[in-house]
Parts: C-alpha cells; sequence; structure tokens
C-alpha cells in the first residue's frame, strides 16, 4: 500500500487565538494590550479581537510569541511571567504539537482593578450600544423609507389623475373630430349624389335629343327615296 503523506501547517492567526484564549485566567493579568482582557466581574472587556497585543512566529516545528500586557497593580509580575508561559507552551502544545521555544512578555501598563474597570468598556456595554445604535439606524431608515414610499405613491396618484384627465380630454377631442367628419362625408355624399343625378338627367336629355334627331334623318332619306323612284 502507497504511503499517503501529509503536512499539517498553521495560519498565524490560529496560534495568536490559542495564545489569547489561554490567558484568560492568570491571576494579575488585567489584559493584554489592545485586545483580549481576563475576567472582570465576570465580563469579557474589550474582547473584539483575541489576537490583538499577541504576536508569533510560527516554523514547521516551533512557536514564538510576543506579549504585550497590561497588569494589576500590586502583583507579582514575574510570577504572572511565568504563569503566562507555563499556560501558552501547554495549550500550543497540547493543540498543535508545535512546541513553544519563546514567550517574551513586555508589560505596558499596571493599572489597580478599580482603575482599569473603570476605564474599560464591556463587552455587554457595546453589545447594548451597538443594538441601540442599530435600532436607531434601523428606525431612521424606516422612517425614510416610509415618507419615499408616501412621496412616491403621491406622485405616482399626481400622475395617474393627470393621465387620465389627459386621455378624457384627448377621448372627447376625438370624438368631437369623427362627428365632424362623419357630417363632411354626409355633405359631401348628399352633394357628389345631387351632381350624380344632374349629370344622368342632362345625359339623358342629350340621348332623347340625338335620338329625336335620327329619326328626323330617317324620314328624311325616306321622302328623298321615294321622289326619286316617281322621277324614274
Amino acid at each position: 500500500m502507497t504511503e499517503i503523506k501529509s503536512t499539517v501547517t498553521y495560519d498565524e492567526k490560529v496560534i495568536q487565538k490559542i495564545v489569547g484564549h489561554a490567558l484568560e485566567n492568570i491571576e494579575g493579568l488585567l489584559a493584554v494590550s489592545g485586545g483580549f482582557f481576563s475576567n472582570v466581574k465576570d465580563k469579557l472587556v474589550n474582547s473584539d479581537d483575541v489576537t490583538t497585543g499577541v504576536n508569533v512566529e510560527v516554523g514547521k516545528e516551533e512557536v514564538a510569541t510576543d506579549l504585550d500586557v497590561i497588569v494589576e497593580y500590586g502583583k507579582d509580575i514575574p510570577a504572572i511571567a511565568e504563569g503566562i508561559k507555563a499556560i501558552v507552551a501547554q495549550n500550543v502544545e497540547v493543540m498543535t504539537h508545535l512546541k513553544v521555544v519563546e514567550v517574551n512578555v513586555n508589560v505596558v501598563d499596571v493599572m489597580t482593578r478599580e482603575e482599569y474597570e473603570a476605564s474599560s468598556v464591556t463587552l455587554q456595554d457595546r453589545v447594548e450600544s451597538g443594538y441601540e445604535t442599530a435600532k436607531e439606524a434601523t428606525a431612521a431608515g424606516y422612517e425614510r423609507a416610509k415618507e419615499a414610499a408616501s412621496a412616491g405613491y403621491e406622485r405616482t396618484k399626481e400622475a395617474a389623475q393627470n393621465a387620465g384627465e389627459y386621455i378624457s380630454e384627448k377621448s372627447g377631442e376625438a370624438r368631437e373630430y369623427v362627428s365632424e367628419k362623419a357630417v363632411e362625408a354626409k355633405e359631401f355624399t348628399a352633394e357628389k349624389t345631387e351632381q350624380a343625378k344632374e349629370f344622368a338627367s342632362e345625359k339623358k336629355a342629350q340621348v332623347k335629343e340625338a335620338m329625336s334627331n335620327d329619326d328626323e334623318a330617317v324620314t328624311y332619306t325616306a321622302t328623298v327615296d321615294s321622289d326619286v323612284v316617281v322621277a324614274d
């Protein structure tokens, strides 16, 4: 049986997500700067993108990562860094079988939990704000669409009325025109009929006159012939 060769590779974003999710419950870690944050009062905050603040380099067998973090004031920072290193290595190696060779932690800020909570926007707040914004935008869009539809209806109604009036007006004009032409045709027909009668009567008289002339000519010829016979 032919051996099937295959390889598994990982996009950097995949490793970034694994690292980001691995950091959720590190005690004393308030945030990976600009991105994923640990639980604060049971709410995940600023969790739009778990990969922000997590930079990785992925090879065929090894992974290196750089983290920018915000640490809670008064906590043991080296211990937090060790906890980060351990949990990142464990999660990446279990899920990908890649060896984590570097976990570089860059502390960009320290804050008390109260300061951090006051400056953070919770995911719930963001969702509610987004919902209200979307709701307002939808309502505004509905009103604009409603107004546009109403205006369109009025324009269509007005155009239909104008068209009806125009058709009615033109229909009346057409009826008047047809009636006028019918009268003209009737008068023209009567006139031509009368002319035809007069012409026929005139021709009849001419024929009658011509026939009368022919009778006179026949009578004259007969008289002449009779005279000739007597002379002989």
